[in-house]
């Protein structure tokens, strides 16, 4: 027999809320075997834990509309789907473009247990329709807009010539913000960062999402393989200078307290492990650093990053399979066309920093060298 390249992860896998009802509909047709064990199991994998919990909290929605209207909670008509949008409608707390993912989770568990999903269709989308044009936001948000590459830019530039006399947590704030705009990270693959995470190596900026929408489990072969990025040197040639300038003076802070340095590469003494959140904290405090805010009215969240990347690629007309590659969506995936706002300018903020994704001149941008001053003068923690 050819010798064994793979295992099955033992690793606790957080099961569906129709596991049960999908395991009662299996015994008769396999039984209890481990091959039938194992199918239950590799069914219950399909679904990060995120997806899962969103499903448990969506289907709370359906459980509490079918009891109150005596409808099948498994099993239920094609006719429930308007009836179920009219529901969610009621409650006044789901907007009509957020409904998706509530359909999607009634329909996804009738799916796995044999049944027609019963929110699909040309009702539900027409009542959802009618549900956008009717809906009034009674407490309306700020309307969340790409972070332009030029205010990263003055970012890395406050960086480049003052790192060495700006305080530790500025730094990690500037400097996380600037590489999540670089590599088009979502809030989760940051916070969840190590510190091995992020380096450079002949010649290359290596780059290893540990978190990625769908792709969480740690260890498999799925992760293995699309998680890891590399970037030339010449693409970044500012980057190793300042992480190893962040992580020295990191590694100092943690020593001068006495205490091991966390996995987290962002989180510094004295605070809390990370959250996706706490991106949206470094943003703010950086925006502050470089005197730029978004107009009244609108807002930069740590998504505005992920925005503000692609958008900058789009607009110096990056291949969308590259997009693509650097930003973790799969390869023929359309997804980062609607994260480019087509309306950016091409400019040279743009060019510096993805320009070498696409052939051009050198920009006319310069990046002011960096001196790690810190290692004569004691830096400020």
């Amino acid at each position: 027999p050819a010798p064994q390249r793979y295992s099955i992860s033992t690793a606790h896998i957080t099961a569906p809320p129709w596991m049960a009802e999908l395991r009662q509909r299996l015994t008769p047709l396999y039984g209890q075997t481990d091959l039938a064990e194992l199918a239950t199991r590799l069914i219950s994998a399909q679904f990060a834990d995120s997806t899962i919990d969103n499903y448990s909290s969506h289907l709370r929605h359906w459980a509490a509309f079918t009891t109150a209207h005596k409808i099948p909670y498994v099993g239920a008509s094609p006719a429930t789907g308007p009836l179920f949008v009219a529901y969610l409608a009621g409650l006044n707390t789901v907007a009509a473009k957020s409904m998706q993912p509530y359909l999607s989770a009634v329909n996804t568990m009738h799916e796995q247990l044999g049944f027609p999903p019963p929110c699909l269709g040309t009702a539900v989308e027409q009542a959802r329709k009618g549900l956008a044009r009717l809906q009034l936001d009674l407490k309306p948000q700020p309307k969340r807009v790409y972070l332009p590459a030029k205010v990263a830019f003055a970012m890395l530039q406050k960086l480049a010539t003052q790192a060495p006399f700006t305080a530790l947590a500025d730094v990690r704030s500037l400097l996380c913000i600037v590489v999540n705009f670089l590599f088009l990270n979502r809030s989760d693959s940051s916070f969840s960062l190590e510190t091995d995470d992020l380096l450079s190596s002949n010649g290359y900026i290596y780059l290893k999402r540990r978190r990625e929408k769908g792709r969480n489990a740690p260890g498999t072969a799925a992760q293995h393989d699309r998680n890891a990025y590399q970037l030339p040197y010449a693409a970044a040639p500012w980057l190793p200078a300042l992480l190893e300038h962040y992580k020295l003076r990191r590694a100092m802070a943690y020593k001068l307290v006495a205490k091991t340095e966390p996995l987290q590469l962002w989180r510094l003494p004295h605070e809390a492990p990370l959250i996706a959140t706490s991106i949206n904290a470094f943003l703010a405090r950086a925006l502050i650093l470089v005197q730029f805010q978004p107009p009244e009215g609108f807002s930069w969240t740590s998504h505005s990053l992920r925005h503000g990347g692609a958008t900058a690629c789009g607009a110096i007309n990056v291949p969308l399979r590259k997009i693509n590659r650097i930003g973790g969506w799969a390869t023929a995936s359309t997804t980062a066309l609607t994260y480019i706002d087509e309306t950016c300018p091409a400019d040279d903020y743009c060019h510096f920093f993805f320009g070498f994704l696409q052939s051009r001149p050198p920009t006319a941008v310069k990046m002011p060298s960096i001196l790690l001053t810190w290692q004569q003068t004691p830096p400020a923690l």
